[in-house]
């Protein structure tokens, strides 16, 4: 649980670390391993590093990493990060007390690149306008081991790059990354997709969202729903929060919510509806375990259905990759 001051790390209904810092803005990720929390700061922090806290002991490492602001982790306490001045360095918690910068063969880009996950030992990178003219519209993936290695998926063009999620234990038996696409930026355009991406061969799945449509009141002209929410649940199935909406031309932006946001869950690779949530922020963490912040900043475990506040303060979920 990420909050703007603390950082806590909880064993089911109890917080088991805490541990106080500059967070406000930043993110959190799990090592693969689950051995530490990581967190980079926002880019005005004073305190440009990257911080790791060790599950077990609440123990803080705190490296130099000037305008460090994605983080991926790639197998172990392995994570690759990238910077605002493009550069990309790597760490090893486990052993290395400094970034080292990476010499990659990945192609010039014209934006900062941003690492959307990590997946099977490589980080995966979006570029921003990363086709052949500051016009292109060409959405591609390009993943980087270890050693600087690079290789890109593309994964079509016109569409615009929303969540990103990724795991490599997954229901599929291999990784997968999942990724939410949107027609383009414009108001009331249609639409979102969900797809999943077999990192090993490229091979795109568009996952079968007939369920949300028939649920979704989209009669409304110009209705539609778009995803707010995408992860993975600790037994490697794919979760989603999904919201309806109509269209509005005279309001701005067009998009009128209906409704509560849907929870759906992918099975078969199609979706089906576990439930509503008119909260901040929820993650399943299996079948029947969710935890959630409500709009009031109180943060709920929920079991089979059973709610126990287990910390108030608001804040935002990192659950570790499925083991």
């Amino acid at each position: 649980m990420l909050r703007p001051d603390e950082l806590q790390i909880f064993n089911g209904k109890r917080a088991v670390v805490s541990v106080a810092g500059e967070f406000d803005g930043g993110e959190a990720n799990w090592t693969t391993d689950g051995r530490y929390v990581v967190t980079t700061p926002p880019l005005d922090s004073a305190r440009q590093q990257l911080t790791a806290v060790e599950a077990a002991t609440g123990r803080k490492i705190e490296v130099p990493c000037q305008g460090c602001f994605d983080v991926a982790p790639v197998g172990g306490s392995r994570l690759i990060v990238t910077n605002y001045d493009s550069v990309i360095q790597r760490i090893d918690l486990s052993a290395d007390t400094s970034m080292v910068p990476m010499d990659t063969d990945l192609p010039s880009f014209e934006e900062p690149p941003r690492i959307v996950g990590g997946i099977a030992g490589e980080a995966v990178i979006f570029a921003p306008n990363s086709g052949p003219t500051s016009n292109s519209t060409r959405l591609t993936l390009f993943y980087v081991d270890w050693a600087g290695k690079s290789r890109s998926t593309p994964i079509g063009n016109g569409k615009l790059l929303g969540w990103v999620t990724s795991a490599t234990r997954t229901v599929y038996s291999s990784p997968r990354l999942a990724l939410s696409l949107s027609p383009s930026d414009a108001a009331c355009d249609g639409s979102s997709e969900v797809v999943l991406v077999d990192p090993r061969n490229g091979r795109l799945i568009t996952t079968d969202a007939s369920a949300v449509e028939s649920q979704s009141d989209l009669d409304v002209s110009g209705g539609g729903f778009g995803v707010q929410g995408l992860w993975w649940s600790s037994d490697g199935r794919l979760n989603a929060v999904i919201q309806s909406w109509r269209c509005d031309p005279g309001l701005s932006p067009g998009e009128v919510p209906v409704g509560k946001q849907g929870v759906w869950r992918l099975d078969d690779n199609k979706w089906s509806k576990t439930g509503e949530f008119d909260g901040l922020h929820i993650r399943s963490i299996d079948a029947d375990t969710q935890i959630v912040v409500e709009n009031d900043d109180r943060v709920y475990l929920i079991e089979k259905g059973m709610r126990t506040m287990v910390s108030e303060g608001g804040g935002t979920i990192a659950i570790p990759e499925p083991q």
